[in-house]
């Protein structure tokens, strides 16, 4: 039986020791948008997918992220994806894919991004590809849209290979067909 399904044992377990065990148990995702409800509609997306396998993490800012980035993650417990809003207040999502691409830690600056916004008019997929992200998802999206895109940077991230570009991408979406 699981120590923590023991109401005694939850009693006396610190809340960073809760958090370990959900952590290395499921796999974690970070989303970072300003919009409480659009972070609530990507966590039932993932949820009702597999609700077992992913520990969802939201962020309302870049800020808090970076500090969560910087405070939890560690080669054992290594996030899966990163799901990030461009335009927030303060600092929009642009200035947190450099921040993550320039972190001293190699666990950090390659975990895979990917753009996910309402405002896809204003820069082209290629143009976030340049910027550091690993794919771009427009919103409003579908689930069957969100999985493929997702999962598909996960298994080039699997592979070791993430698009550079435009023709870097394609090349890797012919390859995984």
């Amino acid at each position: 039986m699981c120590e923590l399904c023991n109401l005694e044992a939850v009693a006396n377990t610190s809340y960073v020791t809760i958090v370990s065990y959900i952590m290395k148990e499921k796999e974690v995702v970070l989303l970072v948008d300003d919009s409480s409800s659009i972070r609530s509609l990507i966590r039932g997306i993932i949820q009702f997918e597999d609700k077992d396998r992913y520990h969802i993490f939201g962020m309302g800012d870049v800020k808090s992220a970076m500090s969560f980035l910087e405070k939890k993650t560690s080669k054992s417990k290594k996030i899966i994806s990163i799901f990030l809003d461009i335009e927030m207040p303060k600092t929009d999502g642009f200035e947190m894919v450099k921040l993550i691409r320039s972190s001293d830690k190699e666990y950090i600056k390659s975990i895979p991004i990917l753009a996910f916004t309402g405002n896809h008019k204003k820069h082209s997929r290629e143009e976030y590809l340049k910027r550091g992200f690993d794919e771009f998802i427009s919103k409003p999206v579908s689930s069957q849209i969100f999985f493929k895109k997702w999962f598909d940077v996960l298994k080039r991230k699997k592979m070791g290979k993430f698009a550079e570009g435009e023709e870097e991408g394609v090349r890797i979406e012919e390859e995984l067909s």
